[in-house]
């Protein structure tokens, strides 16, 4: 009874203490990253990197159109918004603003 209940909390902190660590990681990555970003701009990005970026913009562009496009930071720097719409089919003025800000 009251030893499984113990033994219980005991796994339960553990797996958060694990999931905050997880949590921090992620964050400290994301964190290194956008610096990256912001101090040598889009050119240095490779495919993956670029669909991160849109992702953290909040404009998810499928991986698969970005490999089929050979969008890389370099590319993507270049893009004017028609292009952001008719290429990567980014519909919404404001989310081909943020990528065009970025």
């Amino acid at each position: 009874g009251r030893q499984r209940h113990v033994e219980a909390l005991a796994e339960h902190d553990e797996v958060l203490a694990n999931l905050r660590a997880e949590a921090d990681q992620a964050q400290q990555a994301t964190d290194t990253f956008q610096a990256r970003v912001a101090t040598d701009g889009l050119d240095g990005l490779d495919i993956a990197e670029v669909a991160e970026v849109l992702h953290l913009l909040g404009t998810p562009v499928p991986r698969a159109v970005l490999v089929a496009q050979e969008i890389c930071g370099a590319v993507l720097a270049g893009l004017t918004e028609a292009d952001m719409q008719s290429v990567l089919a980014i519909e919404t003025l404001g989310a081909r603003r943020r990528c065009a800000s970025a």
